[in-house]
């Protein structure tokens, strides 16, 4: 039998209760323990876990982005609510972008958007920095 892929997923969500939730909502879909294999962080309180599937506000993938440039040990990056354009979602989609452009490694990162062209989003990711 061949072995599955480790991923270690961190998913940013706009509003701490969407972190919290969906953390939870995950971890009962995969018949887990809460902070078994998902977790999250979030401002004024955290469920952290070993690598596996990781929920936290943008304001705390901006402060990992800080700190840990490389994101060491991050398979993929996954933004919900980008529609959203707030001060830090565009900050996030900024570094992230820098992040891609100067990185030889392999991180996914998948956008989620709801009602704006998801084309100029993928537009942007395509152009270099310059």
């Amino acid at each position: 039998m061949g072995k599955v892929a480790e991923c270690n997923i961190i998913c940013s969500q706009s509003r701490r209760v969407s972190a919290i939730g969906l953390a939870d909502h995950v971890s009962k879909e995969r018949s887990q323990a809460a902070s078994e294999t998902v977790g999250y962080s979030v401002r004024l309180g955290s469920c952290c876990i070993a690598p596996g599937c990781f929920f936290c506000t943008t304001s705390i993938l901006l402060c990992r982005l800080l700190s840990d440039l490389d994101l060491v040990g991050v398979t993929h990056v996954i933004v919900d609510e980008v529609h959203e354009r707030t001060l830090e979602g565009d900050l996030l989609l900024l570094l992230l972008h820098w992040f891609l452009q100067r990185s030889n490694n392999t991180l996914h990162v998948i956008l989620i958007l709801a009602t704006v062209d998801a084309g100029l989003f993928a537009n942007y990711f395509r152009q270099g920095l310059g």
